[in-house]
Order: C-alpha cells, then sequence, then structure tokens
C-alpha cells in the first residue's frame, strides 16, 4: 500500500475532461473515488478550462452520470471570464464563444457585441471560423484590453482521441488583429486556485491539484504552491511531478 501522502489535504480539485471523463464516458471508480475524497479531505471542487459551457451546464452533466455535488463546486473559465469582466467594469465586449458562454455573460450584464468595446473575450467555440474576426477587427479601439479564457492545444475526449483546443483560436485572433492577449483567466495561470483558496479559506499546501495535463493542471498547482499529481491513463508519465496512471489510485494517497 502507498504512503498517504495526502492526509492532510483539506480540498481535492479535479480537473474534467481526461481526468474525471473522456467525452461522455466517466473515469473507471470516478464517483466512488470523488466521494471518498469529499470524505478524507472535507472539500471537493472541480475545475475546467471548458468555457464552452456554463457551470451548471457542467454540473448537470456530471449530476447525470451519479456524480455527487453542488451547482458552486463547479468552476469554469466561463465563470472567471465573466468575474474579470465585472471587476474590471468591461461591461461592454466583442466575444467570440459559444451560445452558452454568451448567454452566461448577457446574464450577467455584460454584451458580447458592442460597437462600443474596451475588450475583446476569446471562449472556446469550434465552430469558429475567421469570418468571426470580422466585427473585432473592424470596431475595437486601439486601447482595447485582450482576453482569452485559456491557451490549451487540445484535449482528450472518447477512445483516446483528441480535439483542438481554444489556444488554436487564440493564436489566430493574435495573427489578425497583430495584439498578443492581455490576460488569460484559466490554466496554467493560478487564478483557479487562488479563488477556491479564498473560498474555503486554505492555504495552497491545504489544496491536491489532480488532472491529466501537465502543462495546464500541474503547472498551475505548481504556480500557486498547491499539491499536484498527474494522472497518466496508462501512459508513462516523462515530467518532474508525482502521478498515478489512474484515476482510482487516488484513494490510496489520501
Amino acid at each position: 500500500m502507498r504512503k498517504k501522502i495526502y492526509s492532510k489535504v483539506k480540498c481535492v480539485v479535479f480537473d474534467l475532461d481526461g481526468t474525471i471523463y473522456f467525452g461522455k464516458n466517466l473515469a473507471d471508480q470516478a464517483v466512488q473515488i470523488i466521494d471518498y475524497a469529499r470524505e478524507k479531505a472535507g472539500h471537493v471542487f472541480f475545475a475546467t478550462n471548458n468555457s464552452a459551457k456554463t457551470p451548471l451546464e457542467i454540473y448537470e452533466k456530471l449530476h447525470e452520470r451519479g456524480i455527487h455535488l453542488t451547482p458552486d463546486e463547479v468552476l469554469t473559465s466561463s465563470f472567471l471570464l465573466a468575474e474579470y469582466l465585472l471587476k474590471h467594469n468591461l461591461h461592454q465586449t466583442i466575444t467570440i464563444g459559444t451560445d452558452s458562454l454568451k448567454t452566461f455573460l448577457h446574464e450577467k450584464g455584460i454584451s458580447t457585441d458592442s460597437k462600443k468595446a474596451k475588450a475583446f473575450v476569446v471562449g472556446y467555440d469550434p465552430k469558429a471560423t475567421l469570418k468571426d474576426l470580422d466585427y473585432p477587427l473592424n470596431y475595437l479601439p486601439k486601447d482595447y484590453l485582450f482576453i482569452a479564457a485559456n491557451f490549451e492545444r487540445s484535449y482528450p475526449i472518447e477512445n483516446g482521441w483528441k480535439t483542438p483546443g481554444a489556444g488554436a483560436m487564440v493564436k489566430m485572433a493574435e495573427f489578425v488583429l497583430q495584439k498578443e492577449t492581455d490576460v488569460f483567466v484559466g490554466k496554467p495561470h493560478s487564478v483557479m486556485l487562488k479563488w477556491i483558496a479564498n473560498k474555503f479559506e486554505l492555504t495552497p499546501q491545504e489544496i491536491l491539484m489532480v488532472g491529466d495535463q501537465y502543462k495546464s493542471d500541474i503547472q498551475m498547482a505548481e504556480n500557486f504552491g498547491a499539491h499536484a499529481l498527474l494522472v497518466t491513463n496508462g501512459e508513462a508519465n516523462p515530467y518532474p511531478c508525482k502521478h498515478i496512471t489512474a484515476l482510482a489510485q487516488l484513494k490510496e494517497l489520501l
């Protein structure tokens, strides 16, 4: 049996794509591991770079698959985009993203197609094309702020298949607009873990981040000073970090 190296952790933060689920399919023993983590640590949270869906939509996906959670235990980059825009009084934006993201921002009082925009927002949208850059190219002022959900290259879905992430859209927009992104709210930046730490009044060392992507999940935890555990899903681990080969092995460490 492995040593319980995370026995003092008070919050386990789970990545979703590639960790808790793969497309429509849950990882082996995902429900049991989440329940066990809640029992041992006291808190669990689900943090995802996915801006295509709202926190409520993510909650419903997890709940429908038998995972026990509450809506406020889901933290998405769409939520953080709204938080950032409201905090900095950026209610007028031009936004590229899914209808879910735009509706979510509208509900927060944020315009997504304003000709008086002070911010340009890029979230994940698999249907986005170059045509979506016509409006920002012609209506953004010189001093606008470029805000992106994340810079992920790809993410896993069913049967080991990968699909392109929001990073490709960000690079496309940077090239066309001739401007680098000013703000990223998602992983590997530590905004998510800072938000969780503030919510539960935790220190970084009381948080464990569990995820399948070294350059987003693990580096976010390392940037914040939290514990990090890579789930390799049966693959070898080429990175300098602690790892398990399957989510089910987490039970041995808590």
